[in-house]
């Protein structure tokens, strides 16, 4: 404990002897928290080339009722499922 009491002793006096520097570093540490994230994020910003759409999103409330994963419908999957459920694999038993 006494190490402890002479460590805040000695901060104190140092505080005591520079006010000037331990509220200006406080000042500048507090100022680049707050200004310096913002401005390297909007120097490093890249410009907006897409727009992301979720069409499956509409069909959220659905999926989520649902007991069973609602698959997309789409053209490819409709022919691949009637191909798959007409075709059969070749067998390695002779």
């Amino acid at each position: 404990m006494r190490r402890v009491s002479e460590a805040l002793r000695g901060a104190r006096a140092a505080l005591a002897a520079r006010p000037g520097v331990f509220w200006s570093v406080t000042a500048a540490v507090a100022a680049l928290n707050v200004f310096l994230p913002v401005a390297v994020l909007s120097a490093a910003r890249k410009p907006v080339d897409f727009f992301t759409f979720n069409p499956w999103l509409k069909r959220l409330p659905d999926y989520l009722a649902s007991s069973v994963p609602i698959e997309p419908v789409n053209a490819n999957s409709l022919r691949k499922r009637a191909y798959s459920s007409t075709t059969k694999l070749p067998s390695n038993s002779e």
